[in-house]
């Protein structure tokens, strides 16, 4: 394919051991993509790398990313088209929700993800949220995330020492240069969440080590909101600290004072998760309202660590190890 022709470059970030991303089948059950689309697996251990090498070797004028698990459908490639035409935008987003083929468990968690005490405006990456509108890192996720080609190499594209939050990083350096980033409710993906409670709360972990990392490397004004839950868990070990040293004695009313933001947080967890039931089944988010508390502390300790810890990725360390690239055959894309 003639490189003028190239509208979209379809760039997948998989490990080396997944030989059949979910995300590529998905697009070969697709009727038709549009002409002049190319897809680019990328495979490796640090994902970061993996996609700045793959948009090296793109030749579309946008760059569409995707997790191997992304799983695209016709209603999502109808909502691609119509981005692709536009001129006002220079990247594009959309959820990742949960699909029907779930199990409870993980509609359990997907209660959580689309929480708003456990995750604030960043659930509309896990919930069709309003209608399509200018947007900014806080509602973007990488796992499905549109940006003109040139836009990105303009302001560097992935910084290679973060995983996660390497996205994060580029929008806002987007945001801050005019770029215009909106979020496209229609533009979804479905993604399995985590398939039990230490792999999600270890993954929520590791979203609070990512922000508190991307703090400490580049300047990110609008993240004072992901310093609340590290506040949230140093008041319950100052909590904790009390009740050991003093024997719960002393006056009732300054414990109850001292309890009010913790059983306020209960309470509210468990009022969300009532309203949550218009969008989840009722049994999955009467089970969640205790998880929303555990999530606030999983991605609070989780930012502690990050900021006390190193400042990049662990995986960063090992960045320079072999990327492979495979390019599938131009029959599934449809051009």
């Amino acid at each position: 394919m003639n490189d003028s022709k190239v509208s979209l470059s379809i760039i997948i970030a998989a490990p080396p051991e997944t030989l059949e991303p979910g995300s590529l089948l998905s697009l070969q059950r697709l009727e038709r993509l549009p002409d002049g689309v190319e897809i680019i697996v990328a495979r490796g251990r640090m994902p970061s790398v993996q996609r700045n090498q793959a948009a090296q070797q793109a030749r579309g004028k946008w760059l569409w990313f995707l997790d191997d698990d992304s799983l695209v459908s016709e209603q999502t490639l109808v909502a691609l088209k119509s981005w692709l035409q536009r001129t006002d935008a220079d990247g594009v987003g959309g959820p990742s929700l949960c699909p029907a083929q779930a199990s409870f468990v993980q509609r359990v968690f997907a209660v959580v993800m689309s929480s708003f005490l456990a995750f604030g405006p960043s659930r509309a990456r896990y919930l069709r949220v309003g209608l399509a509108r200018p947007s900014g890192e806080k509602e973007l996720i990488l796992c499905n995330l549109l940006i003109r080609r040139d836009c990105f190499f303009n302001h560097g594209g992935f910084d290679e020492m973060l995983y996660p939050n390497e996205e994060n990083a580029l929008l806002e350096s987007m945001a801050r240069g005019g770029s215009r980033l909106w979020y496209d409710p229609i533009l979804s993906v479905d993604r399995l969440p985590r398939q039990n409670l230490v792999a999600s709360l270890r993954m929520i972990f590791r979203y609070g080590t990512g922000r508190a990392q991307q703090i400490r490397r580049h300047s990110a004004s609008g993240s004072l909101l992901n310093v609340m839950p590290s506040l949230f868990s140093l008041y319950l070990w100052s909590l904790l600290i009390a009740m050991c040293f003093s024997g719960l004695q002393g006056d009732g009313w300054i414990w109850l004072i001292l309890l009010t933001p913790l059983l306020s947080l209960i309470l509210a967890s468990l009022g969300e998760c009532l309203v949550q039931m218009r969008h989840h089944p009722r049994v999955a988010c009467l089970l969640a309202w205790w998880l929303i508390p555990c999530s606030l502390l999983a991605y609070g300790h989780g930012f502690i660590a990050g900021f006390l810890g190193r400042a990049c990725s662990p995986e960063a360390r090992q960045k320079k190890l072999d990327v492979e690239l495979e390019i599938p055959p131009s029959r599934m894309t449809g051009a």
